[in-house]
């Protein structure tokens, strides 16, 4: 207490004083000449002693409790851990109280409480103090209202935070390099090039439809590479067809060349298209175009020499 008054006293029957073999106790003593609490000395530690009350009639009192201070368990699995001390090192004492069911300890408010995570290290929290969990977005409008997140517990020390596998009510997704969905990569990846060699940058790879089926097109679905190389291939292959009064049809792959020429062998001033008009026509049922030549019928000339029967005209 202050002032070197007492505190707190207790005052009771003269206490018996340890002999050898015995132990030392003070008391006080209930109504019915039983002690209700006592103090002993027992193996060099204080005890506390309290009586349960009474039973009514017919039935069994309560059993006492025995409380003691002790040090604390080197075992964490005995109870809150508590080493006992060491040379240089003063160790941690435990209020320990024994009833029917055994041994106990009464946790301090220093024993607090111990956070650990899959990285960084051990917090170490007192009771009564905080312990902050955040995620990192202090504006709760860019926060989901949907659930996406669950916690599992493994039933001996550890809760794992996972994310749903169908997450909902997402805005936007940013990946710094690639997003992978099945075989399908988004973004930013090296690719191989038909001969060989390689390139990178953000491409989309891994699809499936790689072949080209003019007949089966799905509409809105992303082109392949590879079925823009058979569409280009097939319409490169299938060319265009020219006809002709003498020689018949005959087909041009696209990039080919096709000659339309004469048989004269004048120099170029010698000649002039003036005579000569084309006319277009298409068939709008096969898609077919002719394009006809043909021949002024009043000709135009600076002279006409005709030759017959090797002599000249």
């Amino acid at each position: 207490g202050r002032d070197g008054k007492d505190g707190v006293s207790i005052t009771g029957p003269t206490g018996v004083a340890g002999q050898d073999g015995n132990n030392g106790k003070v008391g006080i003593t209930g109504a019915d000449g039983k002690d209700a609490v006592s103090i002993s000395g027992k193996d060099g530690v204080g005890h506390i002693g309290l009586t349960g009350p009474a039973g009514t009639n017919g039935k069994d009192g309560s059993n006492g409790i025995d409380m003691s201070v002790k040090n604390g368990y080197d075992d964490a699995a005995k109870g809150v851990k508590g080493e006992k001390g060491v040379d240089g090192v003063d160790g941690i004492t435990r209020i320990v109280y024994t009833d029917n069911t055994g041994e106990h300890q009464v946790a301090t408010m220093d024993d607090g409480m111990l956070y650990g995570g899959d990285a960084g290290n051990v917090i170490k929290k007192k009771l009564n103090n905080q312990v902050n969990v955040k995620g990192g977005i202090t504006d709760e409008t860019k926060l989901t209202a949907d659930d996406n997140i669950g916690v599992v517990s493994d039933g001996t020390d550890t809760l794992k935070v996972r994310l749903a596998k169908d997450l909902k009510g997402l805005n936007t997704v940013t990946a710094a390099e690639t997003v992978k969905a099945g075989t399908a990569t988004v973004g930013n990846q090296e690719a191989t090039k038909a001969d060989g060699t390689k390139e990178t940058g953000n491409y989309v790879t891994g699809l499936d439809n790689k072949t080209w089926d003019a007949d089966n097109i799905v509409t809105g679905r992303a082109a392949t590479e590879d079925q823009l190389k058979d569409a280009l291939a097939n319409q490169s292959n299938a060319g265009l067809k020219f006809d002709a009064n003498v020689g018949g049809t005959k087909t041009n792959k696209l990039g080919s060349t096709v000659i339309v020429k004469g048989e004269g062998n004048e120099a170029d001033t010698n000649y002039s298209g003036e005579n000569i008009k084309t006319f277009i026509d298409q068939d709008t049922t096969t898609g077919t175009t002719t394009i006809n030549v043909k021949l002024n019928k009043n000709l135009v000339a600076d002279s006409i020499k005709v030759n017959k029967d090797g002599k000249d005209g």
